[in-house]
């Protein structure tokens, strides 16, 4: 999904075997560091560049680096060889928002409708379906009704 943050793809990729983040990262062979907020899109996971490739690999999507760069970074103080995971929380200005449930539901084939992506305000409505991404609090900022 365009814009998708890498905990999303993770979360989803996981939901598909049905472990969580940490036991699939752990399976193949990727040292996790820290835990996920306890609400979906409020921390990202950043991969070093040897997870990520790891990653690449196990889900056989050879793209993958390029489609999740914009969001990884590389770890801090690790060698270049060490697969390394770091759940960091994130502000509430720079969380991802929830994507369209139903171009979610298209694009992952019926497994999921949630998926949470990184989108700039004017393109936050979806222009198939008309709804809007809602951020991970539920609250539409910037708007007061009287």
């Amino acid at each position: 999904m365009a814009h998708e943050s890498t905990a999303s793809y993770l979360h989803r990729l996981a939901e598909s075997y049905r472990v969580d983040c940490r036991q699939l990262l752990e399976g193949i062979g990727i040292t996790v560091h820290g835990r996920p907020g306890s609400t979906p899109g409020s921390s990202e996971i950043v991969l070093s560049p040897a997870a990520l490739h790891h990653l690449a690999a196990f889900a056989r999507v050879p793209g993958l680096p390029l489609a999740l760069g914009k969001t990884v970074h590389g770890a801090r103080g690790l060698g270049p060889g060490h697969p390394t995971a770091h759940w960091q929380p994130l502000e509430p200005a720079g969380q991802p928002t929830r994507t369209c449930p139903r171009c979610t539901l298209h694009r992952a084939h019926g497994t999921t409708s949630q998926a949470w992506a990184y989108q700039a305000e004017h393109r936050r409505l979806c222009p198939r379906h008309h709804q809007w991404a809602t951020p991970p609090n539920d609250r539409v900022r910037g708007l007061a009704f009287s």
